[in-house]
């Protein structure tokens, strides 16, 4: 038998910045995201209502507005605590979803009107 053991990081793993806003609010960045952002340990939330974008940007610990970003307990995606955020800005957190993302300017951008990837 020539059977092949299945690796669920592996298959995940396609290089693809992705940002997740899951159910009650927290935001999922998968290892790509984290590392085009600097493999961050804090960061700040920032939002465009007028394109319904979510920005997420590297900043030191401590920094004002700054937020924790801790390793998932697989370590296969890094999240931040954004209940308040989503709330504040009226982001739907009934139904995960995840977008692709892009580094704009240091600012990593997910369009929140954007078809979710899977």
């Amino acid at each position: 038998m020539s059977f092949e053991l299945f690796d669920k990081q592996a298959a995940r793993s396609d290089g693809q910045a992705t940002i997740a806003v899951q159910r009650k609010g927290i935001i999922s960045l998968n290892r790509a995201a984290w590392g085009a952002l600097g493999e961050p340990r804090a960061v700040q939330l920032l939002f465009d209502r007028e394109l319904q974008r979510i920005g997420i940007r590297h900043v030191d610990v401590g920094s004002a507005n700054s937020y924790p970003v801790r390793p998932s307990s697989n370590k296969a995606s890094y999240l931040v605590s954004g209940a308040a955020f989503c709330k504040h800005y009226g982001i739907d957190t009934e139904t995960s979803r995840r977008l692709l993302a892009g580094l704009q300017a240091n600012v990593l951008v997910a369009n929140l009107n954007g078809e979710p990837v899977s």
